[in-house]
């Protein structure tokens, strides 16, 4: 599940000033057994066009996600490989977060 939105407004005399909000969450499993992510973010912006020939941007961006610790699909000689969705980590060895801000 993925939702994800955009907003965007100019204010002020002549449109001086530009105010994108864009923002996004996602809980999702992958093909692995037992494995779930969850990340989310929001990243605006501020700019006001002082002149023409000068304007000032401000930027911010924060995101933040869980993954699991997944070390990748096990070979064994004589065994072969495992299932792709076979989670081969430790349940209690995750999740790993992970903060931009």
């Amino acid at each position: 599940m993925r939702f994800a939105g955009d907003f965007q407004s100019v204010v002020g005399a002549d449109d001086q000033i530009g105010l994108p909000i864009t923002g996004f969450y996602e809980d999702a499993e992958t093909f692995r057994d037992t494995v779930e992510t969850e990340k989310r973010g929001l990243c605006t912006s501020f700019t006001w066009n002082i002149s023409d020939t000068i304007s000032l941007t401000y930027e911010l961006e924060c995101t933040e996600q869980e993954v699991p610790f997944d070390r990748g699909v096990v070979h064994a000689d004589g065994f072969g490989f495992s299932p792709c969705d076979t989670f081969a980590g430790e349940s209690g060895a995750g999740p790993i977060t992970n903060r931009l801000e």
